[in-house]
């Protein structure tokens, strides 16, 4: 595909979405009504689901039980921000009649890693640094295709002595992440895959970082308009969080007290915390 193929900022072309099976692999490009593909900084891994309408039985015929991937190639010409992935599907959903001979459900599916991260758990004492740990946490339990952070990789500061407490492998990245120190001191620690891979970076390196493109708010589809700058436009932008000084207040962000029982000794003992 070239891009004078490309009409509208919103088209793009699917070159494969197939979902493999133990009865072997079905090509639902002609089936699914909408596919959603969702990756960002608060999640660790990369997640989707896709509404399918479907009129042959093959709900019927595959008996989904949780072993099938999605494998997913999207890109809007001349290589323009392409999306290549595998995914495990592990759910399927809303599941209606739409008439006498055909249905639609949805299917639901995620990165693999966590489905392995479902099924372990991390008892286990660890030294170094959290970013090596973190590292070694996702190494030895998630086991990705190449065994490694393949996006951008940020080290933390200090050697820490820790054990994790019976969690689930992301559960126990996350609680690293809330625990690294970057070279300011500073708990800015962000992990999350995206299409290059996970990553794990501060924040300070992604504000500092060189943008990847500009974007626009302006209407499309107007003359005069290059097709490149309104496949990367924005529709829409919303503020999710602001400044609430109460808010934090309850939530203890300036100050706050811990009670702590001892029952072996049967001491109370009450620390408070003060801004600094």
């Amino acid at each position: 595909m070239n891009e004078n193929e490309l009409l509208q900022p919103t088209d793009y072309n699917i070159e494969r979405l197939d979902l493999v099976t133990k009865f072997g692999s079905v090509d639902l490009r002609g089936m699914f009504e909408e596919i959603n593909l969702y990756d960002n900084m608060m999640t660790p891994c990369a997640s989707g689901n896709m509404l399918i309408v479907d009129a042959i039985g093959l709900s019927q015929k595959l008996l989904l039980d949780g072993t099938e991937y999605m494998l997913v190639e999207i890109n809007k010409g001349d290589g323009l921000f392409p999306i290549k992935r595998k995914y495990r599907v592990h759910s399927q959903t809303d599941r209606k009649a739409m008439n006498q001979t055909s249905e639609s459900y949805i299917l639901k599916f995620s990165s693999e890693e966590l489905i392995f991260s479902e099924q372990q758990r991390v008892s286990h004492y660890y030294e170094g640094t959290y970013s090596e740990i973190i590292l070694a946490i996702v190494r030895d339990y998630l086991k990705p295709d190449n065994m490694t952070l393949s996006g951008v990789y940020d080290s933390s500061y200090g050697l820490n002595k820790v054990i994790i407490p019976n969690l689930k492998p992301f559960d126990a990245i996350q609680w690293c992440v809330k625990r690294a120190l970057d070279n300011n001191a500073k708990p800015n620690f962000m992990f999350f895959q995206n299409n290059d891979g996970y990553n794990l970076t501060t924040l300070d390196s992604i504000m500092s970082s060189e943008p990847l493109l500009n974007l626009t708010f302006s209407a499309k589809n107007l003359p005069g308009g290059t097709l490149n700058e309104e496949m990367i436009g924005v529709r829409h932008m919303q503020v999710i969080t602001q400044s609430d000084f109460i808010k934090n207040t309850r939530a203890g962000v300036y100050s706050g007290s811990v009670i702590g029982f001892d029952p072996v000794t049967r001491n109370l003992k009450k620390t408070s915390y003060t801004f600094n």
